[in-house]
């Protein structure tokens, strides 16, 4: 089981979430993350990972919305990326801005 996540494996993972999900018809998701993962996918660091921390959702108008909970088509479409690359089953999660506390509810919904 490859449970660390390398800039390879996140550009791999989300290739496969966004496939999954186009395949699902789902609505279009776009993530906010923050965390080893955004520094990953900016390319601004070599590291590794276990997991990818989504602190907002972004709609169409480019308004962040509150990821609690994530919607059911990514949760689905990333337990079989987990399953594919041999990664965490929570991968992919919500743990930052998740419930009273978290960084969406602190920074309101007007935006982070």
């Amino acid at each position: 089981m490859q449970n660390k996540i390398t800039s390879e494996t996140l550009d791999r993972a989300f290739k496969l979430l966004a496939g999954r999900l186009d395949l699902a018809r789902s609505e279009p998701v776009r993530l906010v993350v923050c965390g080893g993962s955004a520094l990953l996918a900016m390319g601004l660091r070599q590291r590794t990972t276990k997991d990818v921390d989504v602190v907002a959702l972004m709609n169409a108008r480019r308004t962040l919305i509150n990821p609690d909970p994530l919607p059911v088509d990514l949760l689905e479409a990333a337990a079989q990326v987990a399953r594919d690359l041999g990664l965490f089953d929570n991968w992919l999660n919500n743990g930052p801005s998740r419930g009273v506390g978290g960084l969406f509810q602190i920074a309101g919904t007007n935006g982070l």
